[in-house]
């Protein structure tokens, strides 16, 4: 997924239920949900994380691979597990379109604990059987 894709993997994200963060996707090829990492082994499907850093693939021009399926993978990752487990995730590099973007889409700005330099900390509860990342009225703007 190359940076320059950013706002159709986005478009693609919102209107494909595939998407969706209560979807137990992540681990079947299958999946029609084009952010999903690939080749991850199952064993990161069926740990319960404490923290997830993000802060690769390069993302830093255009035709570089960017961190659009990163962010999202932790996003649906995050919220696996009962309602009373948290996942911090840490994304490094928000002062980039695509960083900035898919956080506030994925991981929620009603999440975000905090901002350091180009570092934001998001706290997410594990809500298995959710069918949005966001609060509506905190979700991103539609444009």
């Amino acid at each position: 997924m190359e940076v320059k894709n950013t706002y159709k993997l986005l478009r693609h994200a919102r209107s494909n239920p595939a998407c969706a963060p209560n979807m137990n996707h992540l681990h079947q090829d299958s999946s029609d949900c084009k952010l999903k990492l690939k080749d991850l082994p199952q064993e990161v499907h069926n740990t319960k994380w404490d923290v997830i850093v993000v802060d690769g693939p390069r993302g830093d021009d255009l035709e570089a691979p960017g961190r659009m399926g990163s962010i999202y993978t932790a996003a649906v990752l995050a919220r696996r597990g009962s309602s009373n487990s948290t996942t911090d995730v840490l994304v490094h590099d928000v002062q980039r379109t695509a960083e900035k973007w898919f956080s506030w889409e994925f991981l929620c700005q009603e999440n975000q604990v905090s901002a350091k330099g180009n570092l934001w900390k998001f706290r997410i509860n594990g809500q298995s059987n959710t069918s949005r990342f966001c609060s509506p009225e905190t979700s991103l703007v539609r444009y």
